[in-house]
C-alpha cells in the first residue's frame, strides 16, 4: 500500500512568497509553517513519526480526528 503525501496551503500564503517558491519551500520554511495535522491529542501522525526518525520535528498549531475538517481549515487560514 501506499500514499501520496500533499503539502496543502491556500495560494497567498506567507511561504509561496518565499523565493524559492517555483521549487517549493525549503525544509526549515516547511517545518516552521503553521502546521495541521490529522491525528488524535497527542499522537504522532506517519510524517510526524517519519520525521522524528530523522531527528526532526515541525510546529503542529492543530490537531484534528477529522481528516476531512482540513482541508476546510487550510482554506480559511494560514494553516498548511
Amino acid at each position: 500500500m501506499s500514499d501520496e503525501i500533499v503539502c496543502l496551503m491556500t495560494e497567498d500564503h506567507p511561504i509561496v512568497r518565499v523565493p524559492r517558491a517555483a521549487a517549493g519551500p525549503s525544509r526549515s520554511t516547511w517545518l516552521r509553517a503553521c502546521g495541521a495535522t490529522p491525528t488524535f491529542r497527542g499522537a504522532r501522525g506517519v510524517i510526524d513519526e517519519h520525521l522524528a526518525s530523522r531527528g526532526l520535528s515541525r510546529d503542529i498549531m492543530v490537531r484534528s480526528a477529522h481528516f476531512s475538517l482540513i482541508p476546510l481549515m487550510v482554506a480559511q487560514s494560514l494553516l498548511c
